[in-house]
């Protein structure tokens, strides 16, 4: 800040009465040498900053590094873990239509007959009886509401609409059940079916001595029999059981399956050159409902269309 003599100069310059012969005033405005203290103070807090600064890249680069190797580390469990899957059949949920190898109209078949046959339905409950993400189904519903093929019939939950039949939509549907009366899960194509029975194939499967206990844990056996199954079970190939009626054959043979494994996943219904085939029969099989999981498999949505 200016001292007294800066402030009386600037003073009488503002009124004008300063001259070039006013020494003293001018004289305190001259240059002087810097203070060597002060200068050594400014030195030594302008190294103190730098140590500062230092130090706080230093500690920005260690917190880097850290979480470089979190990153790292989470990578290689989610890496581990799908590495895991892929010894394992599972069926992820489409993101299309097209990715489903499905066509607009095979699905729009099914939604006029489940409308048919319910009177009327909403975006969600019709998602929910094809077994398809409510997104696909909801802008097929759109189309055939453009097509006025359905009409609102009022609002329901979470912004959806209950939907009805037109006049032409119930002609339509009508003609389409005249072909088959089927409305359930949209089909899966025969191609990804094959696939997943290569995938579950019993050849790349090898039972364990562990799982030979396990399945045959209620029935008793002596060693040397679980000796002689446990090779001819991982070789993958056909068993020939034989012997007088009662000494087990049927009881082992049920056995030899859990071996395996006790869940297989096949399709609800598959699509052989535009028939549909229902291979999920609840009379016959027994459906294993998903168990709740905050893993790989739950975060990536199991394909509704398939049962294990």
């Amino acid at each position: 800040m200016a001292n007294q003599a800066d402030r009386d100069l600037l003073s009488r310059l503002a009124r004008g009465d300063a001259t070039l012969d006013d020494s003293n005033s001018w004289n305190s405005l001259a240059a002087t040498q810097p203070d060597e203290d002060v200068e050594a103070e400014v030195e030594k807090t302008s190294a103190e900053d730098d140590d500062r600064l230092d130090g706080m890249i230093q500690r920005l680069r260690e917190m880097a590094a850290r979480k470089a190797g979190e990153k790292a580390e989470v990578a290689s469990s989610t890496a581990a873990e799908t590495a895991r899957l892929t010894n394992d059949f599972v069926p992820i949920e489409p993101d299309s239509l097209e990715a489903a190898g499905l066509s607009d109209t095979e699905v729009e078949m099914l939604i006029l007959k489940y409308l048919l046959a319910r009177g009327n339905a909403s975006g969600r409950d019709a998602a929910d009886q094809v077994r398809l993400p409510f997104g696909m189904v909801e802008t097929l519903l759109w189309r055939m509401k453009n097509d006025q093929m359905v009409v609102h019939r009022g609002s329901a939950p979470l912004n959806d609409y209950d939907y009805q039949l037109t006049d032409v939509g119930r002609e339509r549907a009508r003609r389409f059940a005249a072909h088959s009366t089927y409305f359930g899960s949209a089909p899966v194509i025969l191609d990804e079916y094959i696939a997943s029975v290569k995938a579950q194939s019993l050849n790349s499967q090898h039972p364990t001595a562990d799982d030979l206990h396990r399945a045959f844990g209620d029935l008793v056996l002596n060693k040397g029999m679980l000796d002689r199954l446990g090779p001819a079970i991982n070789s993958g190939r056909g068993l020939f059981l034989f012997g007088p009626p009662g000494n087990g054959k049927s009881s082992i043979a049920e056995r030899v399956t859990a071996a395996f494994g006790e869940t297989i996943w096949i399709p609800r219904a598959i699509i052989v050159d535009g028939e549909i085939i229902r291979l999920y029969d609840p009379v016959n099989h027994d459906e294993i409902p998903l168990e709740a999981s905050n893993g790989l498999i739950h975060q990536r949505k199991i394909d509704r269309r398939w049962v294990r």
